[in-house]
């Protein structure tokens, strides 16, 4: 869906929508809202433990390969995206890899249900 069809709808529901159902609504996405929020608490956590290894020495921080992070972009793995873990089985960031890219999926898998959860409301508001 289009951002400004998307925003026009959201603007029309807030126009139209009654404040009870707004707050009905409101209080439904409720617990959607907190897994998204726990969900990008968990990928940021996971990415700062990346993060904070780097830091400690330049040493370990240039002989790691297998990383590649949003914030730090001079620090880049062919084996490793955000979706797909690095499979070298002798990197030392392995596990940091897996838990960052499952920490990622399930944000995704959160925003794609909120973001699926508003749009159904906005849709019925005629």
């Amino acid at each position: 869906m289009g951002g400004f069809v998307m925003l026009s709808q959201k603007v029309k529901y807030y126009l139209k929508a009654s404040p009870a159902v707004r707050a009905a609504d409101a209080a439904q996405c409720a617990p959607i809202a907190r897994a998204y929020v726990a969900s990008d608490t968990k990928r940021r956590m996971a990415l700062n433990r990346i993060s904070w290894l780097l830091s400690c020495d330049d040493n370990v921080a240039n002989g790691i390969s297998c990383i590649k992070q949003v914030l730090f972009r001079e620090y880049y793995c062919p084996y490793f995206s955000h979706d797909v873990p690095c499979m070298r089985t002798m990197c030392p960031m392995n596990t940091m890899n897996h838990d960052y890219v499952a920490c990622n999926q399930e944000y995704k898998q959160a925003r794609q249900k909120l973001d699926e959860f508003w749009a159904e409301k906005y849709k019925k508001v005629k």
